[in-house]
């Protein structure tokens, strides 16, 4: 055999190695991106459960902490009571902590000396907090001359400029010798809606809905 065959066979050998080589990386390196491509595409499921898990406990953790809220709103009320032919605004708070930025819009009654007759103005008494407790306001008509004075066991005494000038007296804490008169079922004298801030800084409202936000 002449050495041009032999060197022509071997180099034919050699090409076809080389090729078997070039396959043999090609799958190889394919099993490996497939392999990686599975990994990759666990790691993603796995982190889509994680991801849910985490807005499953999100979401219940918002849900409690609403119904905490709403339930901290929910022992606040408001009513209107009559004691001695003055209008009272009754503030309860029930919950463990006080409300802020309290706004409260009602009709309450008003003699009308000059007519005779009952007139239901609406009116706002504001203030800036109420603690927990039971708290009682009591209506100055512009034209008042005197109010009562509970703390002094219904004496009578002048309002102030600032309390003429508000339409309320600053609140006092509600002693069971008030013995006021809450007004039930009528549409003149009564709540219309009454606002507060929780210890959140969230706005709650209670009106004829009921309450929400």
């Amino acid at each position: 055999m002449e050495w041009g065959n032999i060197s022509e066979i071997l180099n034919a050998i050699t090409a076809i190695l080389a090729l078997i080589a070039a396959v043999f990386a090609a799958w190889f390196t394919k099993g490996q991106l497939d392999a990686a491509r599975e990994q990759q595409k666990a790691t993603n499921t796995q982190l889509e459960q994680m991801q849910e898990q985490l807005d499953i406990e999100h979401n219940r953790d918002r849900k409690q902490q609403e119904s905490d809220e709403k339930e901290h709103a929910s022992h606040v009320t408001s009513w209107i009571e009559s004691h001695n032919y003055n209008s009272l605004l009754v503030i309860q708070n029930n919950s463990e902590s006080p409300v802020y930025d309290v706004e409260v819009k009602a009709k309450i009654w008003k003699k009308n000396f000059a007519t005779g007759k009952s007139e239901y103005p609406v009116t706002t008494m504001k203030t800036k907090i109420v603690p927990p407790g039971k708290y009682i306001f009591v209506h100055v008509p512009t034209d008042a001359k005197t109010i009562v004075d509970l703390s002094q066991k219904d004496a009578k005494r002048q309002p102030t400029e600032r309390e003429i000038s508000n339409g309320w007296t600053f609140g006092e804490y509600y002693e069971d010798t008030v013995n006021g008169r809450p007004i039930l079922g009528s549409s003149n004298w009564r709540v219309l809606m009454m606002t507060f801030k929780d210890t959140a800084n969230k706005t709650w409202i209670r009106d004829d809905s009921g309450l929400h936000r």
